[in-house]
């Protein structure tokens, strides 16, 4: 996967841009790195869609996302599992832009704190390709 310098970084201390019980209302927004087109995405919609991209990506590249967004892989029960830069589970996604077509590879972290309080960061993104 070609991925150009990242434009977010990862940040252990980044607030989060959603902490709250509506989450089926929490965006996530950023600006296209192709043509500057404001891109609002439902955090639902991409953290569903982003572990699905995720899981069909063939182990190298899963682990060139892993390694370019400096995340870490620990072990629950004897199986790996990637660790985020904050309490939060990372969801790593492409989301193209509808304007332009550039794609930008998008890093996540998102969990549940309490009963129905959901916590979401935007801890990393660049732009895919030339």
């Amino acid at each position: 996967m070609d991925l150009q310098a990242p434009f977010v970084t990862p940040d252990p201390a980044r607030d989060p841009f959603f902490d709250g019980a509506q989450e089926e209302t929490a965006t996530l927004s950023f600006i296209c790195q192709g043509c500057s087109t404001p891109i609002v995405l439902n955090v639902l919609q991409f953290v569903s869609k982003a572990n699905s991209w995720f899981r069909a990506l063939a182990e190298p590249e899963r682990a060139q996302v892993i390694q370019f967004f400096g995340c870490t892989v620990g072990e629950y029960d004897r199986h790996p599992v990637v660790k985020s830069h904050d309490p939060g589970f990372p969801y790593f996604g492409v989301s193209v832009c509808r304007v332009c077509g550039t794609g930008h590879l998008l890093y996540v972290s998102f969990y549940e704190r309490q009963y129905t309080r959901y916590i979401a960061t935007f801890q990393g993104a660049a732009k895919v390709g030339a």
